[in-house]
């Protein structure tokens, strides 16, 4: 008696989480799915990261990332474990699986959207970029700027001799020697991914203030005269 092998072939790969874009913190290994409806005998999924362009032949293969299960209703489901970087921003992913019909694609292709915690803040002033110390003249305005690089953007808090303010800016419009020493900027944002847990990340940075003060007057002193006053 011949046995017939039955061949019913899959028609649909369905990806998740079913979010797009999905949103991955930089670094942190996490695991994207791709399932099959009923389809017999097992297909194979290949993974892949779409580099944007029109070209498919330009994607990259990443299937070597994934593990293949079938599972008792003949439903097949590839487990991707992926550790995404920032150059995977903007890109897509997608699956593709075949069992011996028309090959099929997955019916969503999301986009990764990168988090990632905030670098190390950098000073401007005056228009140009410091570190280390600067120089200020007493009764004269102070604008310091604190820049950081981060997704989502960061929040910025600042700390220095007299007093401590939110925003990029601290601005002190009569700078005196009671304001002379570190001023501390503080980067913070928080990262919501589409899988996994909330993490905050806070990156820091100081700069000393030297704060000089002008002479007033200068007095010429003679044996032989009075005090004069310039």
């Amino acid at each position: 008696m011949t046995e017939v092998l039955l061949i019913v072939p899959i028609t649909k790969l369905e990806i998740s989480p079913k979010l797009d874009p999905i949103s991955l913190i930089v670094n942190r290994t996490v695991q994207v799915t791709c399932a099959s409806d009923f389809g017999r005998p097992t297909p194979v999924i290949d993974r892949f990261m779409d580099s944007a362009t029109n070209d498919e032949s330009d994607d990259v293969n990443i299937t070597h990332l994934s593990e293949v299960t079938t599972m008792s209703d003949n439903v097949t489901i590839s487990t991707l474990t992926v550790k995404p970087y920032n150059p995977d921003h903007n890109t897509r992913l997608y699956c593709s699986g075949n069992n011996g019909g028309s090959r099929v694609f997955s019916s969503m292709k999301p986009s990764i959207n990168i988090l990632f915690g905030p670098s190390q803040p950098e000073f401007n002033f005056n228009g140009s970029v410091v570190g280390g110390s600067i120089v200020a003249l007493s009764g004269k305005s102070l604008l310091l700027t604190c820049t950081s690089i981060a997704y989502p953007s960061p929040s910025f808090t600042w700390t220095y001799p007299g007093g401590t303010t939110t925003g990029q800016n601290v601005v002190i419009t009569s700078i005196d020697t009671m304001h002379e020493g570190n001023y501390t900027c503080s980067a913070r944002n928080t990262m919501t991914p589409s899988i996994g847990s909330v993490r905050s990340e806070t990156s820091n940075a100081l700069i000393f203030v030297q704060v000089n003060v002008p002479i007033m007057y200068v007095e010429i002193v003679t044996p032989e005269s009075k005090i004069v006053f310039l």
